[in-house]
């Protein structure tokens, strides 16, 4: 029996402390069997937190020969585990001596504690629960419907006090008389264990009508059916979602009616979350295929860049976001973007307004080029004010010079010393005229649609004739040398046109080439659909990295020395070759001379 129970015993002569004590008592206290036991080997074992405690009941106990019965924890001598036991004794006087024996038991009940800690921290723990939860909480008898517990939680709700719902029929209490779970539905729920019931009315104490969900279990303690009763407040959850409702409604109006394309994204990754239909007739894309992309689907830009752009939203002034963005089609357009928080149930997204500016800046940029244009064209004004005053000032300081030493020597100078004045004059006045003829063609060729007037015209004649006029102005000798490999006479070309390209090429030659040197001018046809001429001089040459300049107004190179000129000459060349859809070639060596290569369509006049 002791062996069962874990119960020891002892037999101890309180006069001459004789201890005796059974091999189970031995296995409780952790001590070897053939042990003794003494009271100083038996207090030793006693748990530190209960040693003063037990000494004094002991000693009480043993002075007034009274029974005992405590527990107390113990060390034992075995492992050094800590176990609770439970003694008990009595003291028992011999009836032959003057001896005075004590019989007891002890108890191992460590087992016993354990089990009674852990129902005390459950149901410490149960009624924490209980007290503590925000929700209301019924336990109601399942064989008649009587109220035995009500958590302070729901007290609160409805305004009944512990004590007027403790004990009474459940579906007796105005608050709970309409409800779902009321006697009828009580019965049901006795059959099915569970039931549930949503946006069910409560009316509190005060009359107060709130939205609550039923949620309601049987459970069994002991013998009895239970019923917990759970009774959540979702007024609030109803007005979210009422409020929710009407901001979905707001959203639907605001956003998927608006004719202006817009997208809802997600700030984080770039992710597409919504957009309207404006966005899906803009892009190409349905309205479900835009829920699965991102950004970088319909943008030209680097995924990384997107983020990164999306990440100075909140900054100051970041509120705008200029991409390009690539529709269904392929097409390439340039979209602006304008950005505006907005948060969804907690979450943070931007929506997002885009126009399509493709167009404005197609006209941007043309007005950008008509600006750039204009400030060419200004300074172009400003630098041929400057030129053509200064171009005009010295030959008519020469020619006054000159008709005012004339009119001075008249009379003493001799045919040869006023040949030479009127040279001069002349020479000053012929280099006027041609300051103007290329004032009035730079004027023309602002207007040369209308200025272009295309003729048949014999080209060979023509060339010797500038040739002549040339050499006469020049005073020089120069060899000038033509080629001729035309077939046939005439072409159709602008004559005022081609007139100034062959002059004003012929005139450099001669006078960039000193007359020693020859000069040659070849004359071809390409295919009889192009001619070709060339116009070859061994003079001072153009620096190579100065002949892209030569047809920009003004422009003169950097060797020329003192030799007079306008630097509009060749830029009047480059329009006027143009005009006739001719092409113009400039080769150059310093000091080796300069080879013109033009190359002009032409309309063969037997065709």
């Amino acid at each position: 029996m002791q062996r069962l129970g874990n119960i020891g015993s002892y037999y101890v002569n309180i006069t001459t402390g004789t201890w005796i004590i059974s091999s189970v008592l031995k296995n409780i206290f952790g001590i070897k069997q053939d042990s003794t036991l003494d009271f100083d080997s038996w207090f030793s074992q006693i748990h530190p937190d209960y040693k003063r405690e037990i000494k004094l009941y002991v000693l009480e106990k043993i002075s007034d020969k009274t029974a005992w019965e405590i527990e107390y924890k113990i060390i034992r001598k075995s492992d050094g585990e800590v176990r609770w036991v439970n003694s008990k004794g009595d003291f028992i006087p011999s009836k032959k001596t003057k001896d005075t024996f004590l019989f007891g038991l002890i108890q191992d009940i460590t087992d016993k504690k354990l089990i009674e800690k852990k129902s005390i921290n459950a149901k410490i723990h149960s009624d924490s629960i209980f007290k503590s939860l925000k929700n209301g909480i019924l336990i109601v008898d399942a064989e008649n419907g009587q109220i035995t517990d009500a958590s302070p939680s729901l007290s609160k709700m409805i305004g009944f006090n512990y004590e007027e719902l403790v004990g009474k029929i459940f579906w007796k209490i105005t608050a709970f008389k309409n409800i779902a779970t009321s006697k009828e539905n009580f019965i049901e729920l006795q059959k099915n264990d569970y039931s549930r019931f949503e946006n069910r009315p409560l009316e509190t104490k005060t009359r107060i009508l709130l939205d609550v969900e039923f949620v309601n279990n049987i459970y069994i303690a002991g013998y009895k059916k239970f019923i917990l009763c759970i009774i959540i407040d979702i007024s609030d959850r109803k007005k979210t979602e009422e409020a929710l409702k009407l901001s979905r409604q707001f959203y639907y109006a605001m956003f998927e009616k608006n004719q202006a394309v817009q997208l809802l994204i997600d700030p984080i990754n770039g992710a597409i979350i919504d957009a309207n239909s404006a966005a899906a007739k803009f892009y190409g894309h349905s309205l479900e295929q835009f829920k699965s992309m991102n950004l970088s689907d319909i943008s030209t830009f680097p995924a990384e860049q997107i983020i990164e752009e999306l990440g100075k939203f909140g900054l100051p002034g970041q509120s705008y976001f200029h991409f390009t963005h690539k529709l269904a089609s392929g097409k390439i357009c340039d979209i602006e973007i304008y950005t505006s928080p907005l948060h969804i149930e907690g979450h943070p997204y931007l929506i997002s307004t885009i126009h399509n500016i493709t167009q404005r800046k197609i006209e941007e940029e043309r007005l950008t080029q008509l600006n750039n244009q204009l400030k060419e064209l200004n300074a172009l004004k400003s630098q041929f004010i400057s030129t053509v005053s200064h171009e005009f000032r010295t030959p008519l300081a020469g020619i006054l010079s000159s008709v005012q030493l004339l009119q001075i020597y008249h009379n003493s100078w001799d045919k040869e010393k006023k040949e030479k004045m009127y040279k001069q004059i002349f020479d000053a006045v012929h280099q006027t005229k041609s300051l103007l003829d290329d004032v009035s063609l730079i004027d023309a060729a602002q207007n040369s649609k209308s200025f272009f007037r295309p003729t048949y015209i014999a080209l060979l004649p023509l060339i010797n004739e500038i040739i002549d006029e040339n050499l006469a102005i020049s005073g020089t000798a120069h060899h000038v040398v033509v080629n001729n490999n035309f077939s046939i006479e005439s072409f159709f070309l602008d004559p005022i046109m081609i007139r100034h390209i062959l002059n004003n090429l012929i005139s450099n030659a001669i006078k960039y080439s000193a007359e020693s040197q020859k000069i040659n001018i070849n004359l071809d046809q390409i295919n009889n659909t192009e001619i070709k001429i060339i116009i070859e001089d061994h003079g001072i040459g153009i620096p190579k990295d100065e002949i892209k300049y030569l047809f920009e107004p003004f422009y003169r190179a950097s060797n020329i020395g003192n030799m007079k000129g306008t630097g509009f000459g060749m830029s009047i060349v480059k329009r006027f070759v143009n005009l006739h859809n001719g092409h113009i070639h400039i080769e150059s060596i310093i000091n080796k001379g300069t080879k013109i290569t033009i190359i002009l369509p032409f309309k063969d006049p037997t065709l």
